[in-house]
């Protein structure tokens, strides 16, 4: 990266909690409202680096942004340097060793990185892609605003629309209904009401358990889902591993991996055919590209989870590139959202990652707001 750093001046942690446009019912939830922790770390040189943090829970970015704020006083008045950040890392996770590396730490953690590395290619004026190194490429997307645990006619009305919305050629759907039949219904009447070059895949929010995980994806196994997403809980990589031998499905982990070594563990028992790390969890920036140029080395396709206008820069730098995961949640948040067209995204030119809030509508949805210093 280009540039001479920054100096910390403050971080400002808003909490907000904005209406999903489809509720989405999943075996992690059922997710109405989407909340969402918007940071702006702002730097004595002007520039103000800017992340949108899904927060999982309603009380998710309260105890991210808690975390973030006894991270980030060791940061204020600092000048930062790219070749700071590993560092930083370190240090921030060793403050909070006892804790756990994983986790709402990490959670914190990722995030300063993240909003670290937009402030730094913002001073270069830069966007966050080329600062990476990397060119701008048209990233394969694919909807992930609805098909959750519905009626078998509202699957079929909802994928018709998910396609259109962004001439998308991949949908995803969630499974861990009742038994399996159910959920090879719901894929094969999903199938019947779409194109046939459009794709679809499963996700079951790590539903599955060891007594029933290898019946219920091998009922799957002949539907030609293009992957099958975390079945079985992430920290269960032998039975993860059984289901990739098990099956011609590729099996997708990944989202639920804290931090670098969580992946290279898993890779090491073979635990997963495709890697979707979560931007948020896998160590911000630096934990991303540390993933990518691992994965590039073992052949290991990198698709995205949630982030899209973060993922969509990182996916430009990741050689083993699969697809971006695309979400609108929390999207009227943002000027100038990212947008999908024919199914492909494009990072913006834009310095950073190009994202600048929408003040009219984060006043709107604010639940909290608080700044360190």
């Amino acid at each position: 990266m280009e540039t001479a750093g920054v100096t910390v001046s403050s971080v400002r942690l808003r909490e907000v909690l904005v209406p999903f446009r489809r509720p989405l019912a999943t075996r992690a939830g059922f997710f109405e409202r989407a909340p969402i922790l918007l940071v702006d770390l702002h730097t004595n040189e002007g520039v103000v680096g800017r992340v949108p943090a899904f927060g999982f829970h309603e009380q998710g970015p309260h105890l991210i942004g808690a975390a973030i704020g006894a991270l980030a006083q060791d940061l204020i008045g600092r000048h930062i340097s790219p070749g700071d950040l590993p560092q930083i890392t370190e240090d921030l996770l060793n403050r909070f060793q006892l804790l756990g590396r994983q986790g709402i730490v990490r959670f914190a953690q990722s995030i300063l990185d993240m909003v670290l590395h937009d402030a730094m290619a913002r001073s270069a004026d830069m966007p966050l892609y080329a600062a990476l190194g990397a060119q701008p490429k048209s990233i394969r997307a694919y909807n992930s605003n609805g098909l959750g645990l519905a009626s078998l006619d509202e699957l079929a009305r909802e994928a018709g629309e998910l396609i259109d919305e962004g001439g998308f050629t991949h949908i995803k759907c969630r499974g861990g209904r009742e038994s399996g039949r159910d959920d090879v219904d719901a894929v094969r009447t999903i199938r019947r009401a779409i194109p046939q070059n459009v794709s679809v895949s499963i996700d079951f929010n790590q539903h599955l358990t060891p007594s029933n995980a290898k019946e219920r994806v091998l009922a799957l196994d002949d539907l030609d889902l293009l992957w099958i997403e975390e079945p079985v809980p992430s920290d269960d990589t032998a039975l993860s591993a059984e289901l990739v031998d098990s099956l011609s499905t590729p099996i997708m982990m990944g989202e639920n991996y804290y931090g670098f070594d969580s992946v290279k563990r898993a890779s090491d028992a073979r635990a997963f055919s495709q890697l979707m790390p979560d931007v948020l969890r896998i160590g911000g920036v630096s934990g991303w590209m540390h993933t990518a140029q691992f994965s590039a080395e073992r052949g290991i396709e990198v698709s995205s989870h949630l982030s899209p206008e973060f993922s969509v820069h990182l996916l430009s730098a990741t050689p083993t590139a699969g697809w971006l995961e695309y979400v609108d949640w929390g999207s009227d948040l943002i000027r100038d959202p990212l947008t999908v067209t024919s199914g492909f995204a494009v990072p913006p030119d834009r310095p950073g990652s190009g994202i600048e809030w929408n003040e009219d509508e984060v006043v709107r949805f604010l639940k909290s707001d608080r700044t360190v210093e």
